[in-house]
């Protein structure tokens, strides 16, 4: 037989969220173009599987042949937070995957917010006195007099509302005139699988050398990236039950060719990673070279032998893995400035620090991605580093908070 090099370049991933829970999608020998992650990068396979370890020959140090179970396995990659709402771009499917659930995002014009625009995360309501408010949102961004938000409570917001916000000092602003709400995009928030929620689960696909190698039911762990020179990246490592062609090998599978591939919508490169650190001592907008926001789950492998149950991926001894422990940390390494951002005071007397960080613009070509986490706190060691001669603070911060509250992203465009 012909040896046969397969270049690292034509490996593909195709991924998809999964109609019902624990039910692999079918991609097909061909492919479907439009399911292809056309900007992925960093891809990779990881293939394990259950060992029965039968011991040695009685009588002989040889070993014998060890005996097989099921095979978990995982896809990796790593993707531009790119393109628009409306094109529900597929960084959506990972980041629900890894335990986060969608929230669609309104907004609405104003008349302008006086003395002050609400800050994001700030709860308003059409009553001054918000806990007699029949209609209530949480803040997920403001541009000019206009607000963008996530509907808690009631109807949509309407031309006779006047809006108030939670602020010591209150913020108010009247709806203009005949103005109605629109979507605009959507935030995601983590979620805790109990009784009436449950994260969702993904298909993915990694070809190379004629096989497909897929996993179904799909859940996730990875991290969000903001590095200077850099798109937005999310890096995503899912882990689900390996979908074989019924003899424990991969199925056959083509390479879509690029020319039927979806066409890439590019994503804003980041100049300078641009976020605030808010706390007691103020805000502070520090100098980095990178920010990674950690999405550490613990995937918990689910074995069954149940055949009528709603998730097909029974039939290869697995349900959907459980998200079953959740930490979301940042990793940065800000210039060492004591003056505006003590660090040790702030690990020392427990005091946490929101960061806010906006990449793109409400009109770009990938719209407007808002990163939140309303409180961090600086555990672990703080130690002193050296970038190029300059003095920084190595830093992890853990994100605390009170229910699924720990992280918001948000992705939203311009109404038409």
């Amino acid at each position: 037989m012909t040896a046969t090099t397969h270049l690292t370049r034509t490996r593909q991933v195709l991924l998809q969220m999964e109609p019902t829970l624990g039910t692999p999608i079918d991609f097909g020998q061909s492919g479907v173009p439009a399911r292809v992650v056309a900007d992925a990068e960093e891809m990779a396979m990881r293939s394990s599987r259950g060992e029965f370890e039968r011991g040695g020959v009685p009588g002989s140090l040889t070993n014998r042949t060890q005996r097989v179970g099921a095979s978990p396995q995982e896809v990796h990659l790593t993707k531009p937070m790119s393109d628009v709402p409306a094109n529900a771009p597929q960084w959506y499917d990972m980041i629900r995957a890894m335990g986060f659930a969608p929230y669609v995002v309104n907004t609405i014009d104003t008349d302008g917010f006086s003395p002050a625009p609400p800050a994001v995360g700030a709860t308003i309501g059409n009553n001054a006195t918000l806990s007699s408010a029949t209609k209530t949102a949480r803040v997920a961004h403001v541009e000019g007099s206009r607000v963008y938000y996530v509907t808690l409570t009631g109807a949509p917001f309407a031309d006779a509302d006047t809006l108030f916000d939670d602020a010591g000092v209150q913020n108010q602003a009247a709806v203009s005139a005949g103005q109605t709400e629109q979507s605009a995009g959507f935030q995601f928030r983590p979620v805790t699988e109990r009784e009436g929620q449950t994260p969702d689960s993904l298909t993915a696909e990694y070809r190379i050398g004629g096989q497909r190698h897929t996993v179904g039911g799909a859940r996730g762990r990875g991290e969000i990236r903001l590095n200077a020179d850099q798109p937005a990246m999310l890096r995503g490592e899912f882990r689900g039950a390996f979908i074989d062609d019924g003899s424990g090998a991969p199925r056959a599978g083509d390479l879509v060719l690029p020319s039927d591939m979806p066409a890439i919508v590019d994503a804003p490169v980041i100049k300078a990673v641009p976020f605030v650190l808010t706390s007691s001592q103020g805000s502070h907008v520090p100098v980095v070279a990178s920010c990674t926001i950690n999405l550490n789950n613990t995937l918990e492998d689910r074995r069954t032998a149940a055949t009528d149950t709603t998730a097909s991926i029974a039939a290869q001894g697995f349900q959907p893995p459980a998200i079953t422990a959740r930490e979301i940390t940042v990793s940065i390494d800000p210039e060492h400035d004591p003056g505006a951002l003590n660090v040790v005071s702030l690990a020392n007397s427990e005091t946490t620090i929101e960061l806010l960080a906006r990449i793109g613009s409400l009109t770009g070509t990938s719209g407007l991605l808002v990163v939140r986490a309303p409180a961090l706190q600086i555990l672990g060691d703080i130690s002193d580093s050296d970038r190029n001669g300059i003095a920084t603070d190595s830093l992890t911060l853990t994100a605390v908070g009170t229910d699924d509250d720990e992280l918001e992203i948000t992705h939203i465009v311009a109404p038409a």
